[in-house]
């Protein structure tokens, strides 16, 4: 597996060592995360930190742009589908869970 190259979140903010803190507690766990905020506010670069701390750092980071995609697609999406499954579907195409085995959806 190819090495990721270093992601450091570098503050001298007490608010923010003690959300890095919370943060690498929540990178060795093996639960979900859900990362809220407006745009801007960092939500990727959390959610890439998260994944190249934890356990499933080498797995695959898969992003997902769900604004932008029409909501008729989201399930072909993400759970991907078969050839023939609706008019347009001329072959199997993987979905984003599968391509995100192991590792994190963002």
């Amino acid at each position: 597996m190819p090495v990721l190259p270093a992601l450091s979140i570098i503050t001298q903010s007490a608010a923010m060592h003690r959300i890095l803190a919370r943060v690498d507690r929540m990178a060795r766990s093996d639960g979900a995360v859900l990362l809220v905020g407006e745009t801007g506010t960092g939500k990727e670069l959390f959610a890439d930190y998260i994944h190249r701390t934890s356990p499933r750092g080498e797995a695959p980071f898969v992003k997902i742009a769900l604004s932008a995609m029409p909501h008729e697609l989201l399930e072909s999406e993400l759970f991907g589908h078969e050839k023939g499954a609706f008019t347009h579907a001329l072959g199997e195409k993987r979905g984003l869970f599968e391509l995100a085995s192991g590792g994190s959806l963002f």
